[in-house]
């Protein structure tokens, strides 16, 4: 008998994120939410804090660097933010270039960051890079909605193609946001998007668990158990997409209102199929797709993967990696995509157990965790300083 088990995940740390900020610039919010991230925990200390320290240290997690970062320097102050060593190897170029914009004295020195700031003197228009990250514009649009002018201020995106889902998923947040106006649309419009001042009502929020956590554990179902995620099938998250590649894969996966169940795969009948999916907004699904894919017949193309050099690891080099070590077909086409040649019937070789290097990359442990299950042997270096 296969039993249907339920699981109860943490909530997004996107989102949560995100809400932080929001709860503290609007008193209104009351945020509920369960999560043991440690970044979340990191920006959660420092905006409670920022009001008596200017000294703050947020972990290695970009997003909650990236956010607090442009949310102090909205507050007149000397700040010192130190960075974790996997920082200072990742681009800040856009994180400066917003801080130009806004006469806010930022320099990288040594292993912090330096903010020098007299409180923002807001333009009526700005122009923000997404060629890397949407974390900054994100922030700064966050932040617009407790400072911008009655009038609003004009966000222009450049390399807007090569957003992440997330930008949007904030727009979704804000415009589900109980208001006493109807004037915030968040609606982005040929490359540029008009913020205005946010009017919340009081509500209480439940943060949504987290897509991609739950996009893991549907991977380990399929080949084990029949599972139900406590997870809508309209989520905020942009990955919330993994379940149509499940269900392109040939999954039966019944998405509804309140949950998402998924099927074991019936071992005698069921095949994966392979998949063909652009993954621009989606990153965060790459590492678990493609290890999914081994087990797919034939060949899978994962494609949109520029953002993957700017994560906790080069993720794409890292997973050629791995597949290199296990005896994983794949091609690699420049940095932009990724065909692997899979098999439903797909052994790993007869070998000593290997030693693969996460490089504190969660998604990374993710993955090696899923391909032991399936019967690499395989041994993960670094994974311990994953929370």
């Amino acid at each position: 008998m296969n039993l249907m088990v339920q699981i109860k995940l943490q909530s997004s740390k996107s989102l949560v994120n995100r809400y932080l900020l929001l709860d503290e610039l609007f008193q209104e919010l009351e945020v509920n939410f369960h999560s043991q991230a440690e970044d979340v925990s990191f920006l959660s200390t420092a905006l409670s804090q920022h009001k008596k320290h200017n000294e703050f240290y947020l972990g290695r997690g970009g997003t909650s660097f990236r956010f607090f970062s442009v949310f102090i320097s909205a507050y007149p102050g000397d700040y010192k933010i130190e960075l974790h060593p996997d920082l200072l190897q990742r681009p800040h170029h856009d994180l400066l270039a917003l801080f130009d914009q806004l006469n806010v004295s930022a320099e990288f020195r040594a292993n912090s960051l330096i903010i020098q700031s007299t409180g923002w003197s807001l333009n009526s228009s700005y122009s923000l890079d997404l060629s890397v990250t949407t974390q900054v514009a994100t922030a700064f649009i966050l932040m617009l909605t407790s400072n911008a002018p009655i009038s609003g201020v004009t966000l222009e995106f450049q390399s807007l193609s090569k957003a992440s889902g997330y930008l949007q998923a904030t727009l979704d947040l804000l415009r589900s946001l109980k208001q006493s106006s109807s004037l915030n649309t968040f609606v982005i419009n040929k490359n540029q998007v008009q913020v205005y001042p946010l009017q919340p009502l009081a509500q209480k929020i439940k943060v949504e668990p987290d897509a991609s956590s739950a996009f893991c554990v549907m991977c380990f179902s399929i080949f084990c158990n029949d599972i139900s995620l406590d997870l809508k099938a309209s989520s905020l998250q942009p990955d919330i997409e993994g379940v149509a590649c499940l269900m392109k894969m040939g999954v039966d996966v019944e998405a509804t209102a309140e949950s998402i169940k998924v099927k074991k795969i019936d071992n005698k009948l069921g095949v994966l199929k392979c998949l063909n999916i652009n993954l621009q907004k989606q990153p965060d699904l790459f590492c678990m797709l493609a290890g999914l894919c081994i087990f797919a017949e034939g060949v899978s193309h994962l494609r949109g993967l520029e953002a993957l050099g700017y994560k906790e690891s080069h993720r794409l080099n890292k997973v050629c990696e791995l597949f290199d070590l296990l005896g994983v077909r794949y091609n690699k086409h420049s940095e932009n995509s990724l065909s692997i040649f899979g098999s439903s019937g797909f052994i790993f070789p007869s070998q000593n157990q290997v030693q693969f290097d996460v490089s504190s990359d969660h998604r990374l442990v993710m993955l090696g965790e899923f391909l032991k299950f399936k019967g690499a042997q395989l041994v993960l270096l670094g994974s311990e300083s994953v929370s």
